[in-house]
């Protein structure tokens, strides 16, 4: 699995790293703002299962897979630094549109 994952493209990497953490942070996010019990754990539950169904990257669960199969090498380090700034990115898109929306909606 390792193997396959290093073998893609480091853009796709990046891009499959930004999807997955737009898709957790629509998650974390429907749990904190849904008024209903069910309907919290619900946006956490769909979140995730969408992220792993669609293949997206996400850092943490990759250093896991890597340290498991012992394949810490060079192109690991790269893989997990674009992966890593993929999910960065992906995680603050959404609050930085919403900001930036926001104000120029005050402005007007």
């Amino acid at each position: 699995m390792c193997q396959v994952k290093f073998d893609d493209g480091l853009w796709s990497v990046f891009i499959l790293s930004v999807f997955c953490n737009i898709l957790i942070f629509v998650a974390v996010d429907g749990y904190r703002n849904n008024p209903h019990e069910l309907g919290k754990y619900l946006s956490l539950f769909f979140g995730v299962t969408v992220f792993i169904i669609c293949g997206f990257e996400h850092c943490v669960a990759n250093m896991f897979y890597i340290s498991m199969a012992g394949m810490w090498r060079g192109r690991a380090v790269i893989f997990i630094l674009v992966n890593t700034a993929g999910n960065a990115i992906g995680g603050v898109l959404i609050p930085l549109v919403r900001r930036s929306t926001a104000k120029k909606s005050a402005v007007l």
